[in-house]
This record gives C-alpha cells, sequence and structure tokens, in this order.
C-alpha cells in the first residue's frame, strides 16, 4: 500500500475485534511515530505502548471518549516533554505517522485527545508519568470489526488557497 492509498483508506475506527497484535507488529508501527518531524530537532515524546488487558481498561477508564480502547488490539499513550520546543506538534506528526502504518499493516486506529483535559492526569497516573512530561494522545490500534464508511469531506476548491487567504 502506497501513502496515498493509506491516507485514503484511514478511518477512525471504534470498534476492535479484541485480538491481540504481535509485538513484531506493534514494534514496526510505533518505530514509525519518533520518525516524524520536531521543532528543533527536540524529539520530546515518549511512546507507552499498552497492551496488556488489565491496563488498557484502566486507560479506557481515564478516557470517556475512548471506551473502545478495551476491545483493541493494543493502545499508544503518547507523551511529551513538557520543555519541548513544539510539544503538542511534534507529537501530532507522530501520532499521524503510527496511524498511516497501522493502516499499512492492515490495523484499524482511532486518535482519542487527552492534552490537557478533565482525564489526563489519571492517564499520567495510571502509566506512571513522571512530572517533566504530559499525555498528548491516545491511538487504539487493532483488527477492527466494522469499518466505518468514509466521512463527508469540504470540497477542495473551499479549503484549498494559492498565493493567498
Amino acid at each position: 500500500m502506497d501513502i496515498y492509498q493509506a491516507i485514503e483508506a484511514r478511518r477512525s475506527v471504534r470498534e476492535y475485534q479484541n485480538s491481540p497484535i504481535p509485538r513484531k507488529t506493534l514494534q514496526k508501527i510505533i518505530e514509525c511515530g519518533p520518525k516524524a518531524p520536531s521543532g528543533m530537532n527536540d524529539q520530546g515524546w515518549i511512546f507507552v505502548v499498552v497492551d496488556d488487558p488489565a491496563l488498557k481498561a484502566k486507560v479506557a477508564e481515564n478516557a470517556p471518549y475512548g471506551r473502545f480502547i478495551l476491545d483493541a488490539g493494543a493502545c499508544v499513550v503518547i507523551f511529551c516533554d513538557k520543555e519541548a520546543c513544539a510539544p503538542v506538534e511534534d507529537c501530532s506528526a507522530a501520532v499521524q505517522n503510527i496511524m498511516l502504518a497501522a493502516v499499512a499493516e492492515g490495523l484499524g486506529t482511532c486518535w482519542v485527545g487527552s492534552h490537557q483535559n478533565d482525564t489526563s492526569r489519571g492517564l499520567e497516573e495510571a502509566l506512571g508519568c513522571p512530572d517533566t512530561h504530559e499525555v498528548v494522545a491516545l491511538v487504539a490500534l487493532g483488527l477492527p470489526a466494522a469499518v466505518p464508511p468514509a466521512p463527508e469531506k469540504k470540497a477542495m476548491n473551499e479549503v484549498i488557497r494559492w498565493n493567498g487567504f
């Protein structure tokens, strides 16, 4: 699958088959995250891969909009160093890399926003996050039980401009 196909195929999957993902596959996917660009090449990210069912339950408990994490094969929690140059931007680029790599491996994903919201501290505590870091995002990964249809997108002429607004 080339990058254009992966971009077209990517969906926010919220129904999973509740089956494990081989560690070798997870490793391959997660290694795409740190290959993203980062401000000043700071690389202030940490990727915590959660595939233990009990720990996934704790993560899901602290992610009200991500209860489906329970059935996903794994969840990647992306943390940033609070002192990083562009922590949210860096981690967001890494998340997109991970999601596209997962699609290329035949898996579904869903990005669950968790940066500085009501449940962030609970996630940080559950995963032993030091005070120097904070959670930016969660990515559920797994074999889809259902793949949603492509959402309607605005027409390109509504969102693309050339040489000015």
